[in-house]
């Protein structure tokens, strides 16, 4: 009985289609995968701060509107919030961040967290917009782009006109709601918060207008 076997141009065919289909549908799947696993750090991240926030106004016996002496020092962190956040090591931050002409400001510090991500910089304020604590998180550390809306985004600890405690982008001072519209604005301009509460309105997804390329 005469067997059938493939000619070697029918393999060296089959071999080009394989390699045309993989070069169109690899770079999708991966590009999918880094926007999932981005989109997972970020709800992770949120959550855990959320919990320490709670777990700080419980040990403090207050809630975030009436907290005194906010500032962003070493100690003040690890005495509150930070005791309550996963850190394995705090260091000096040496990696670049490439849009810190945006921000006017270089971090000092790099808390690295258990996971591989890293918060680069703890910012604090108060008064007439009322007091936040304002918090870059990098959900890759050190590795790059180290590019605001790509792998860094600004998390927000704000009190709403009710004295509730806001964790999340909070855009504005008192938690006031913005448009999408103008949020995409705000993210395609390169605002941190702009990107975070525009991803938090999506329902933790990059919709296909996001700006920019995870």
């Amino acid at each position: 009985m005469k067997k059938n076997a493939f000619t070697l141009s029918e393999v060296l065919i089959t071999l080009v289609i394989v390699g045309i289909i993989a070069a169109i549908t690899v770079p999708t799947l991966m590009a999918n995968y880094r926007k999932q696993a981005t989109l997972s750090k970020l709800k992770k991240f949120h959550s855990t701060l959320a919990n320490a926030v709670k777990l700080t106004e419980l040990d403090n016996g207050i809630p975030f509107s009436q907290w005194s002496g906010i500032n962003n020092s070493l100690d003040w962190w690890n005495e509150n919030i930070g005791k309550y956040m996963p850190v394995v090591e705090i260091a000096e931050n040496k990696y670049e961040i490439n849009d810190l002409s945006r921000s006017g400001s270089i971090p000092s510090h790099l808390y690295m967290l258990n996971d591989g991500t890293t918060i680069t910089e703890i910012g604090t304020g108060c008064c007439g917009t009322g007091k936040y604590i304002s918090i870059w998180y990098d959900t890759n550390g050190a590795k790059g782009p180290n590019q605001w809306g790509r792998d860094i985004f600004q998390f927000n600890i704000r009190e709403n006109e009710a004295r509730q405690t806001l964790v999340g982008a909070n855009f504005h001072s008192r938690g006031t709601a913005e448009t999408r519209e103008r949020l995409l604005n705000y993210c395609r301009s390169g605002n941190l918060k702009g990107c975070t509460e525009l991803i938090m309105r999506d329902g933790w997804e990059f919709k296909s207008d996001y700006p920019f390329s995870i």
